[in-house]
């Protein structure tokens, strides 16, 4: 009997080796949590995607997804010109993926202030950094309906938008026609797409039936910054596809504003893009806004800047103190030189320099954390997005970029569970967070909170035959989020 009851169990023994001989994962499962627990932080286009890669290939992981606002979607919410709706197509995929049950949605967390990374190492196996906390573009968002900037003006049409209707209301009386883009560099260095200054070049202000004229300055800038016509042409036949088309159709558009500027009379809206520039002073007139303790612009002074090195992409620009300052005179400014990453948390390896999450490769791997410093194990931290690479690319590079990191993540994880690493791969995930987020009374918007304010939006822009009518202010976005739930203090 006993022989007999020995022999069972050494049967069973083996059986259970060779099926982990056919598949390690379904044994080595066992030993750790139900679920992988791995936290995304940012809800942007770079999150959903890597999230939506990580879901696919692997059965057993389970993501939370953390964002201070409490919408979801990041810049295809906020970033995605009002006129280019079927950008936002997109959000249909990331709906699907929220509503994946081994993923959560968690809004009004901020990290960095209501969790801190620390905490975010004890919980989770893997952390995910796709959040561009950033600066200076932030003062041009308010347009889309960005929280924190709701309160301030500036004026575009867009009755058929999802703009909100205070904004619109105050654009109707803009009384703006003359726009000048300032550059430090040349025609060959803009930022701009094609298809952007493409559309710009075929703009017509609807209220005056009359189109917005472009001109470049100064009127010789590529052959200073390029050299002869012969030069020119052997240099667009050097560059990339996209960069030599780009830089054709400035020339085409340069030699065309010459020649109408000749023949007709001056356009009643124009748009200069001043080149070789460098905003040194802005200069108010000693006035106040009648609503705002703030002066009013008169004039801005520019350095002429000339560009060293070989022509070509990768000329810098420099001022040239031998020329005197100009004078131009205005009365708005606005910031616009892109996006800047900022360290969200005191531990988070990050290269301030370039405004970006320090990695050991291009794969989204960032540096590792001191072990000295914690009481626990460390879990592998990543990167993706803007936040990895900068601020370059549209939805479609965020795509590619998000799924090799979470390919990367994809591979490590099958070493980790080879192993067998316990300690990092069996934490306990949100259970551990939210004991945090109770204690500090943070009212968490989960996506069916996010519904609601969904709802209530497209039903107000319903009225108004639009999209959808943005909320303005975290406020009332939590207020309509916590409707017949509960109402945050």
């Amino acid at each position: 009997m006993r022989l007999s009851k020995y022999k069972l169990l050494s049967y069973r023994t083996l059986k259970q080796v060779n099926s982990a001989i056919k598949s390690p994962f379904r044994l080595l499962k066992r030993q750790f949590s139900s679920q992988i627990q791995i936290c995304i932080i940012g809800s942007g286009p770079s999150a959903f995607y890597t999230a939506q890669t990580l879901l696919k290939n692997h059965q057993g992981v389970h993501i939370d997804m953390f964002e201070k606002l409490p919408s979801p979607f990041g810049l295809v919410r906020y970033g995605v010109a009002p006129d280019h709706p079927e950008v936002k197509n997109v959000i249909n995929t990331f709906t699907e993926v929220a509503k994946n049950t081994r993923f959560s949605f968690l809004g009004n967390v901020c990290i960095g202030r209501d969790i801190i990374l620390r905490e975010l190492q004890e919980a989770y196996s893997v952390i995910i950094w796709v959040c561009f906390y950033f600066h200076s573009m932030i003062n041009f968002l308010f347009y889309k309906a960005y929280g924190t900037a709701v309160d301030r003006r500036l004026d575009i049409p867009g009755e058929s938008t999802d703009i909100p209707e205070p904004v619109i209301d105050c654009l109707s009386r803009s009384k703006v026609k003359n726009v000048i883009l300032i550059g430090r560099r040349g025609p060959l260095h803009v930022a701009f797409t094609l298809k952007e200054i493409r559309e710009l070049s075929k703009l017509h202000i609807t209220s005056s039936q009359s189109k917005c004229f472009i001109n470049l300055l100064p009127k010789d800038v590529f052959s200073v910054t390029m050299g002869t016509s012969d030069q020119i042409q052997e240099l667009l036949s050097e560059l990339p596809r996209p960069r030599r088309r780009l830089t054709e159709f400035l020339l085409k558009m340069h030699n065309s504003s010459d020649h109408k500027t000749n023949h007709t009379a001056y356009p009643v809206y124009h748009c200069n893009l001043q080149f070789l520039r460098f905003p040194k002073e802005i200069v108010s007139n000693g006035e106040h806004h009648s609503d705002k303790n703030r002066s009013i612009v008169s004039h801005i002074k520019l350095a002429t800047v000339k560009l060293n090195g070989p022509t070509g992409l990768h000329q810098q620009g420099v001022i040239d103190d031998t020329q005197p300052l100009e004078t131009l005179p205005c009365g708005l400014v606005v910031r616009s030189i892109g996006y800047r990453g900022v360290r969200i948390d005191p531990d988070l390896p990050f290269d301030e320099q370039r405004g970006v999450i320090l990695c050991k490769d291009n794969n989204g791997r960032v540096v590792d954390l001191p072990q000295i410093s914690y009481s626990f194990s460390l879990s592998p931290m990543y990167c993706a997005g803007w936040i990895k690479r900068g601020p370059i690319g549209v939805i479609a590079d965020t795509a590619v970029d998000a799924r090799q990191t979470a390919e990367t993540i994809l591979k490590d994880l099958s070493e980790f569970e080879k192993r067998g690493h316990v300690d990092v791969l069996n934490k306990r995930g949100l259970s551990v967070i939210q004991r945090y987020l109770n204690e500090r009374n943070i009212h968490v918007v989960k996506f069916k909170n996010w519904e609601r304010i969904d709802e209530a939006e497209k039903l107000a822009g319903q009225i108004l035959d639009k999209p959808r009518e943005k909320l303005t202010t975290i406020q009332s976005m939590l207020k309509t989020a916590f409707t017949d739930i509960e109402q945050p203090k």
